[in-house]
């Protein structure tokens, strides 16, 4: 439903699909996942920050391009609502996106 978190089982993975499209060309990619709050954004560890090996490199400039990434979501986590901060970025450009998330039993 819109404008609700996400509900994720933990021990489950969940897969986000995310289109952008670039504004510079370039042969490297990176993204990270964070748990994120108004104090501080905790990098999600055991992560792949290549998204070379999620998306098309190397990246054209003005081509739409999606971006997919299956995460892992440790039975560790606490039960709770979280906000899942994801960065793709390369040396010319960041773009930042807010994932609400709700882990549950």
């Amino acid at each position: 439903a819109e404008d609700k978190p996400c509900k994720i089982k933990r021990g489950n993975s969940v897969q986000l699909s995310v289109d952008f499209t670039p504004t510079h060309a370039d042969t490297e990619l990176s993204g990270r996942a964070y748990w994120s709050n108004q104090l501080v954004d905790l990098p999600l560890l055991g992560m792949d920050t290549n998204a070379c090996n999620y998306t098309s490199c190397p990246l054209k400039a003005n081509e739409k391009q999606t971006y997919t990434y299956n995460l892992e979501i440790s039975n560790f986590f606490p039960v709770r609502a979280y906000d899942v901060k994801w960065k793709l970025w390369n040396d010319e450009t960041e773009c930042c996106f807010i994932v609400p998330i709700k882990l549950i039993r």
